[in-house]
């Protein structure tokens, strides 16, 4: 769907708070022509008219098969949210499309259509440009809302809210997932992060209790699993948005990805285990150039004095014959360790077509081209080196 689509007789288009109160809405074929009309104009007013910072706000598109069941030809609905909102949810309709508006913002201020799908929150926030744009936009300050966010793996959907104690239940629960990224317990196949606006009883299950001790057992739960009275359904779930996703077959990009060591940054609570596995399958790997490891504080590799002698060899090499040697030596020690040291460590699966299809546009996933993978090595390495119409 684009903004050129035409608006059918049944289409209703709100703007939501991130709460979920009701900031905007059309109905009834009035004035807008299509849902990218609306988003724009309701983006225009808002950088007219209101101060920084912006809540990042979510447009939703839905449509009733029968519109006069809901409304009568000549109702100003939309005076009516409370009416349509009971309507939308008697009727179990989901959002055709989805929009926030801080990828509106940008996308008028850029001359974007922000319908497309390379313009999506979680597209855009790859590029440095839209995340300097978005500090703009929130003015770097917590959420005067209650906002709330989900984690969704193969088990269902965990909820938080932006509470203090909702961002620390939140924060415990991915690093628990990176600090086990390599053991064989680990079964889960994806990993997605969400910003949704959740209904009565899904506020229920808000911020669960995440015991570590829980987690780490096998029984009655599988490892990494809390009680299934824990988890919402997805499908339950009408809007969110999605910020980041994950695939978790354990290589070393995806690794990379969701502990931050792709992206430059120094996670805190990755065990020794999983960082020296985490470097030996960089060493082992076709990618890795030269055996030095340069760690930064908390983490340390344990074998430096294994591959040190190698690294000085290299140094030392004249030719390059003896360098090419002398790395087919490194990868050598290094598949020999994690054989001897990590013997029962998550290997990669085929990947079915199911999975392919789930992580068609997942940042790191099993399925790239091999060529990609020195991209993320690198960055393993270098880390390693060192209101008018609209409420508010």
């Amino acid at each position: 769907m684009n903004s050129g689509d035409r608006r059918e007789p049944g289409d209703v288009y709100m703007m939501l708070s991130p709460e979920g109160k009701t900031q905007a809405v059309s109905a009834n074929g009035r004035y807008y022509k299509n849902f990218g009309h609306f988003i724009n104009h309701c983006t225009e007013i808002i950088l007219k008219d209101w101060l920084t910072p912006y809540p990042n706000s979510f447009f939703v598109h839905y449509r009733f098969a029968d519109p006069d069941l809901v409304w009568k030809p000549y109702e100003n609905i939309p005076m009516f949210p409370r009416k349509l909102s009971d309507a939308i949810k008697e009727q179990g309709l989901k959002p055709l499309n989805t929009c926030r508006l801080y990828p509106a913002i940008y996308c008028c201020q850029n001359g974007l259509d922000p319908l497309l799908p390379e313009n999506s929150h979680e597209a855009l926030n790859k590029s440095m440009a839209y995340q300097s744009a978005v500090w703009r936009y929130s003015g770097l300050e917590r959420s005067r809302e209650q906002t709330y966010t989900g984690i969704e793996t193969d088990r269902g959907v965990l909820l938080f809210d932006n509470t203090e104690r909702g961002e620390k239940l939140q924060k415990r629960y991915k690093d628990f997932f990176a600090a086990n990224f390599f053991d064989p317990r680990l079964d889960i196949t994806f990993f997605r992060t969400m910003e949704l606006i959740p209904d009565e009883a899904q506020r229920a299950k808000v911020n669960p209790d995440i015991d570590l001790n829980t987690l780490f057992r096998t029984a009655p739960e599988p490892f990494g699993c809390l009680s299934s009275g824990c988890y919402a359904d997805i499908k339950e779930i009408g809007i969110c948005d999605t910020v980041g996703q994950f695939d978790m077959s354990p290589t070393l990009a995806n690794f990379a990805a969701l502990s931050g060591f792709g992206k430059g940054e120094i996670p805190e609570n990755i065990p020794d285990r999983t960082y020296d596995i985490s470097c030996l399958l960089y060493l082992a790997s076709p990618e890795c150039k030269a055996p030095e490891i340069q760690d930064e504080f908390p983490n340390f590799f344990s074998y430096h004095d294994r591959f040190d002698p190698l690294a000085d060899r290299l140094t030392q090499a004249t030719t390059e014959n003896e360098k090419t040697q002398i790395m087919a030596s490194v990868r050598e020690l290094a598949g020999e360790l994690l054989r001897e040291q990590y013997p029962n460590i998550r290997r990669p699966q085929a990947a079915t077509p199911e999975r392919k299809e789930q992580f068609g546009g997942v940042g790191a996933t099993t399925e790239k081209p091999v060529r990609q993978l020195p991209d993320v090595a690198k960055k393993l390495a270098n880390r390693l080196k060192k209101g008018k119409g609209v409420t508010r």
